[in-house]
């Protein structure tokens, strides 16, 4: 929080823009002291928000704190600020604004050729290895879906601290392959047929889903805030219900049945949404409307 001041009052910006919990919420504290303008955005709620433990009062005091002298808080899906209102955790008359995510650079993320192969279909998982984002069902139905389709190969990438993981991760090589923490995820959305992001955590919206429809890639995702607004269901891809190991099974099914124009079709669609909804260039936009106002 001193850090945060001191920075604040060195490079003297007319607005701080904050991302993520806790810089909201200190970096919320730090604007007031300061009385600096700053625009919080809202980009997922988090486990420790969510779920019944100890800390959530304090998390919720804390967050609270953080928000209340801003001018207009952004929110990422509809459910976290209906969340932030039912709380009174916005102070009254407090501005609220609907952002379709953080956006995507198309020009950074461009959309790629589709590797349609038959001899092996390659599905990925994007994310931090940790239960809430999906993995033990997305092993699970990996570990069904190959006794009956031995042409798949299901490729995760992403941080693991746990030692459990590494070891199944090694004991299913045959079909699983890790490839740890990566910088430039483009050889992997390259080789992919599918984005698969199973999550039941709390997301404001999900960056690798963004990512993933502007490389043009049908996706299998979570019906629930944060992810179900990148998929059109049937359309570039397909939704399934939280922790529903069968569902996602008759999902990824589906992707491997369907035929070379249908899934063609539905890697353009994908395209499609995030150029129309979800373009970086339209977030930005925004934001600079409501920073003017301010």
């Amino acid at each position: 929080l001193r850090n945060l001041v001191n920075i604040i009052k060195t490079e003297k910006p007319d607005i701080v823009l904050t991302y993520n919990i806790k810089l909201n919420a200190y970096g919320g504290i730090a604007c007031q002291y300061t009385k600096t303008v700053y625009l919080p955005n809202i980009t997922g709620l988090g486990t420790i928000l969510t779920a019944p433990c100890c800390l959530k009062k304090i998390a919720m005091r804390l967050y609270k704190i953080g928000v209340a002298g801003a001018s207009c808080v952004f929110f990422q899906n509809n459910e976290n600020r209906r969340f932030f209102i039912e709380h009174k955790m916005l102070r009254n008359g407090c501005r609220t604004v609907l952002l379709p995510g953080s956006g995507v650079n198309l020009d950074k993320h461009k959309t790629l050729e589709y590797p349609y192969d038959k001899e092996k279909i390659n599905f990925l998982f994007v994310a931090r290895i940790i239960k809430e984002k999906g993995i033990d069902i997305y092993l699970n139905a990996a570990k069904q879906i190959h006794k009956n389709y031995d042409n798949t190969q299901f490729h995760i990438c992403g941080h693991c601290d746990d030692e459990k993981y590494l070891e199944i991760f090694k004991a299913s090589r045959e079909y699983i392959c890790y490839h740890g923490e990566q910088k430039d995820m483009i050889p992997f959305f390259q080789m992919a047929h599918c984005i698969v992001h199973p999550s039941y955590y709390s997301e404001g919206m999900s960056n690798i889903l963004l990512e993933a429809a502007s490389h043009a890639r049908p996706i299998i995702t979570t019906d629930i805030r944060g992810c179900r607004e990148t998929v059109i269901e049937g359309k570039n891809g397909y939704l399934v219900k939280v922790k529903d190991e069968k569902d996602l099974e008759e999902k990824i099914i589906k992707i491997l049945q369907n035929s070379k124009e249908q899934i063609l079709k539905m890697s353009e669609e994908s395209y499609k949404i995030a150029k129309e909804r979800f373009d970086v260039n339209i977030i930005n936009k925004k934001m600079l409307e409501i920073m003017e106002l301010d």
